[in-house]
């Protein structure tokens, strides 16, 4: 409740001001306390609400105190149905609007702000650019769609996630969270060593999906951790989860990986039209794949190799797609959706570890070691069937409930007064 509390005497206080002179210019919108502001008004959530930033503003999320209230920066962005938050006029990366620093730049939780109960149906970031978060840049853990079109990921090497997917609801289990990568970016991140996930892009369960089309990984190292003085391999992955996964026409150039780019545990997952340019992995040269708790207690991998590698591919990312009778972004035909190239030698490294391991910290603190292989564990195993990611102590969802009355209470007061 303190922290409901102090968040929303706090984003009142800052808000009501930045509204005010963002309605004045009526052009865009200057800062994050804006949008959440506009955001606690908002009763139906149905209408699409779209928030432009102004262009070439770097937007600084504060960090969470021992006590989980917000300090030295703007709250977190919060979602909500129906919401598309884009850069400048025409929603380019080049606009240069950026999120940088904080514990959680985008909010899709139930733990904070408002809204905490609905869906994330409908969502879209157009043109931003994430940087440097220190805990996660995107934590979502409600169903719905989110959609990332054109929007860059780059220099994380504090982080625990970068981008961290953690649905899961038994009771409903048809209900997922789906997270589309349209013409992004992950460039120059990298992995700080434990207790961080040794993957950028993390789906925890088979209730999250995730699809990336036309996205570049470029210059990311997840082999060696930020702090080692000597080098270190890592059970690591570009991008890894046990949810259901499509990737066409994307491509992966200079990476560092340990096992390799993708890991998978079964599942339904499509490959179509992926280049490589040294991003290999160590154990397999695209997709790990444990299919059976055989596979994962040997750490025999069934591997698969990229579709287009060597003299004469071409990133396809870089390919403005042809017009279509029905514009898709899905190509024509698919390859098999269970990799069969090779199983890859058991000799090479431990099995992989994808579980959370605890409670996330402040800011991860000392050189880490190698996690050690799950005993016994299967791909079941190594993430969890619930979601595991969370910080002790934060408020339950009915403060995040309250923090929201109080906004629109508050509001209300000002407005009267």
């Amino acid at each position: 409740m303190k922290f409901a509390l102090r968040t929303t005497a706090w984003l009142l206080a800052l808000g009501i001001a930045s509204l005010a002179s963002a309605q004045s210019t009526g052009a865009c919108v200057e800062t994050i306390n804006d949008i959440a502001l506009r955001e606690s008004l908002v009763t139906d959530t149905s209408l699409l609400r779209t928030y432009t930033l102004c262009s070439q503003i770097t937007h600084t999320i504060g960090t969470l105190d021992l006590n989980y209230d917000l300090v030295d920066g703007q709250v977190m962005l919060p979602l909500r149905p129906n919401m598309k938050i884009q850069c400048g006029v025409d929603g380019k990366k080049e606009n240069n609007c950026l999120i940088t620093g904080g514990d959680i730049q985008v909010d899709g939780t139930s733990r904070f702000g408002i809204g905490a109960d609905v869906p994330l149906d409908n969502i879209e970031f157009q043109g931003i650019t994430f940087q440097s978060s220190s805990q996660y840049s995107v934590w979502l853990t409600r169903p719905g769609s989110v959609t990332f079109t054109d929007c860059v990921f780059r220099d994380n090497s504090q982080a625990i996630t970068p981008v961290f997917l953690d649905y899961f609801n038994p009771s409903n289990a048809a209900s997922e969270l789906s997270v589309t990568f349209n013409r992004c970016l992950f460039d120059a991140n990298r992995y700080f060593g434990e207790p961080a996930q040794p993957a950028l892009v993390v789906g925890n369960g088979r209730q999250n999906r995730l699809i990336f089309d036309r996205t570049k990984f470029t210059n990311n190292n997840m082999k060696t951790d930020l702090n080692a003085t000597i080098s270190r391999t890592y059970r690591s992955y570009l991008v890894e989860t046990n949810g259901p996964l499509t990737m066409t026409n994307n491509c992966f150039e200079n990476n560092q990986i340990g096992i390799a780019p993708v890991g998978v545990y079964g599942g339904e997952n499509l490959f179509a039209g992926n280049f490589e340019s040294m991003s290999t992995g160590d154990i397999c040269p695209f997709v790990s794949n444990f299919e059976t708790d055989e596979q994962f207690e040997a750490n025999m991998p069934r591997c698969s190799a990229f579709e287009l590698s060597g003299t004469g591919a071409t990133c396809q990312a870089d390919v403005p797609p042809g017009p279509t009778a029905t514009p898709t972004s899905m190509p024509s035909s698919f390859p098999s959706l269970v990799p069969t190239d090779t199983f890859a030698p058991s000799s090479s490294t431990d099995a992989p570890t994808l579980a959370p391991t605890g409670s996330p910290v402040v800011a991860p603190v000392a050189v880490p070691n190698a996690a050690p292989a799950p005993d016994g564990a299967g791909p079941e195993a190594v993430l969890t069937s619930t979601p595991t990611t969370t910080f002790d102590g934060f408020p339950d969802t009915s403060n995040a409930r309250s923090m929201q009355s109080l906004s629109l209470l508050g509001v209300a007061l000002f407005i009267w007064l």
